[in-house]
């Protein structure tokens, strides 16, 4: 009775079909994500200057990079010859479409190329699978020569209006449950928002974030925030000193439109916090003379700061301390500089 119920099924089985079956419409749908990802990237990185610029690229290659392990999680569901040869079918179909859509169909062959030979060297090698394999090794979909070039005029101009990226100070008040800021967190995700740095101070959070600027004008209407616009300001205070006395100043530093710096987060990181005293020798020695003493070091003046101690907030440009989106603090134990 066994063998008949076997071949039963087997009959059944083989009348029924192969168990997956390509879906066009997702795939078109995967590829036309995909190059609408590549468009914006390509349009952004020729374009990026300023932090604006910068943080709209970053986001096109957050979202590109989203598509495309999309469909590399598509691509690697397939397991059969038949499979391959759809998908390839539907990669050619797209491809005929435009420059664009052939530059993103060239991108999308080779994951599938890559999926065919890991099938070839596994348990599944047969007569078909090197047929395929012969023929993907001869297919072929042009790469744009220069991807900045995808794009015409008047879709740039749709992509600078769909894409308008700005950064912006939220601040949150919530009690120990924090379900406001969960909330806050859920929404930021929601509207793909990226999360650059957030500081907390007993039931208030600030968070700096980037993001569409109607997203941003939407949550700072809502909540308390402030737009940033390569703005940000530093205050510092310097200490020196040990156990008979200590000194302290208090620095505020802002960007000049003449000067090197920023007004980023990422340059008061790389330069203030990195070596506050070598910033103030070169802008302020007067005031930096203040906490320290003058001594002979090998036959030169040396300022000697004691136990020297940096405490840096990260602030908007018309903020104050508790609006800080970045604070540290740095212990350099004694520093010497060239006294003057």
């Amino acid at each position: 009775m066994k063998p008949f119920l076997i071949l039963g099924l087997l009959v059944v089985l083989t009348l029924s079909g192969p168990a997956y079956a390509l879906d066009g419409a997702a795939w078109q749908a995967a590829l036309t994500d995909l190059a609408d990802g590549i468009s914006q990237t390509v349009y952004t990185l020729s374009e990026k200057a300023g932090s604006a610029e910068r943080e709209a690229y970053e986001s096109a290659i957050e979202r590109t990079e989203r598509h495309q392990r999309r469909l590399a999680e598509m691509i690697n569901r397939l397991d059969s010859p038949e499979e391959l040869q759809a998908a390839l079918d539907e990669i050619r179909k797209f491809g005929e479409q435009g420059q664009l859509q052939s530059h993103t169909g060239a991108v999308a062959l080779g994951m599938l190329k890559d999926r065919a030979s890991f099938l070839q060297y596994g348990d599944q090698l047969d007569a078909d699978f090197q047929t395929l394999g012969q023929e993907l090794a001869a297919a072929g979909v042009s790469r744009a020569e220069k991807p900045e070039l995808l794009l015409d005029r008047r879709q740039r101009s749709l992509v600078m209006l769909q894409v308008p990226i700005a950064e912006a100070v939220v601040t949150i008040t919530d009690n120990k449950e924090k379900r406001r800021i969960e909330a806050f967190r859920a929404l930021l995700q929601r509207h793909e928002c990226r999360l650059l740095s957030e500081f907390a101070q007993d039931d208030r959070t600030n968070f700096y974030i980037s993001g569409k600027k109607f997203v941003l004008e939407a949550l700072m209407r809502h909540f308390k925030g402030v737009e940033v616009t390569s703005n940000l300001k530093a205050i510092m205070v310097l200490t020196t000193g040990g156990f008979w006395g200590k000194t302290s100043i208090e620095v505020t530093v802002a960007p000049k439109p003449e000067a090197a710096e920023t007004g980023s987060l990422a340059w008061y990181q790389a330069v203030l916090e990195k070596d506050p005293w070598k910033w103030m020798a070169d802008n302020d020695y007067g005031k930096l003379a203040t906490l320290g003493k003058v001594e002979d070091l090998a036959g030169e003046k040396k300022l000697r700061l004691k136990n020297a101690k940096l405490e840096i907030w990260v602030v908007p440009s018309t903020g104050t301390k508790l609006d800080a989106i970045y604070a540290n603090t740095v212990e350099f134990g004694d520093v010497y500089i060239a006294a003057r």
